[in-house]
């Protein structure tokens, strides 16, 4: 297997990033992979190390990556269609967020960025968040690992930056 870095100016839609975890760990997550109306993002197995507040809702991730929530969020425990989904909605401008700190040690299992805005993230303790795009503001934006870059356009649309 090549480990060499990839150029940034690659085409290549498939970017594998070994990743340090807090306990020293060095693991490979999921491939960042776009598919045709959503984007994999790189975060399986990162787990959440940190939880900030501001006029966002912050999940440090310790594979050297955050999300930052800036817009209304809903936490379910399972799919956001279980009929028992009991869906908690998340509002960071108004630092309405208490029930996001159950996420404080989870790992993601899935971590997928639709190409309409939403973003879809699934713990390993069956909880999940998702946000919808914004009509006005840029719902929520990911970075890391490394240089990776995206963001809920207002309106919705997705971006992806190296």
């Amino acid at each position: 297997m090549n480990h060499r870095r990839k150029d940034h100016a690659a085409a290549d839609p498939l970017i594998r990033e070994a990743v340090m975890r807090s306990d020293g760990v060095v693991t490979t997550p999921a491939d960042l992979a776009e598919l045709a109306d959503r984007w994999i993002l790189p975060y399986r197995g990162m787990q959440v190390v940190q939880v900030r507040v501001s006029h966002q809702l912050t999940l440090l991730l310790d594979g050297d990556a955050r999300v930052d929530i800036e817009s209304t969020a809903t936490l379910t425990r399972g799919p956001l269609s279980a009929p028992d989904a009991k869906p908690v909605h998340l509002a960071p401008e108004r630092q309405e967020v208490a029930p996001a700190l159950a996420l404080f040690g989870a790992a993601l299992l899935s971590s997928v960025a639709f190409k309409s805005g939403a973003l879809r993230l699934v713990f390993d303790t069956g909880m999940q968040l998702n946000v919808k795009p914004d009509s006005r503001y840029e719902a929520w934006s990911t970075c890391g690992p490394d240089d990776l870059r995206s963001v809920c356009l207002p309106g919705g649309g997705l971006p992806i930056f190296r």
